[in-house]
């Protein structure tokens, strides 16, 4: 979780770009310190993993409603 989500990463894994949603969603919590967005990946800070179930959940939560 430290590490983060390494966008290059997801794109090679799952065979398509992450959703911009997340990164739109990231960089709200990112203005709270909870994470930390850069181009290559999002990650949680230490303020952020006291409440990382409920960041995962809102980043991926909402990102896969439609399926």
């Amino acid at each position: 979780l430290s590490r983060g989500l390494c966008l290059k990463e997801y794109e090679q894994k799952f065979g398509k770009p992450y959703h911009p949603f997340l990164i739109r969603k990231a960089k709200n919590f990112e203005k709270f310190g909870f994470v930390k967005v850069s181009d290559e990946s999002i990650a949680l800070t230490n303020k952020g993993m006291l409440v990382s179930n409920i960041i995962i959940d809102i980043l991926t939560g909402e990102m896969y409603e439609d399926l």
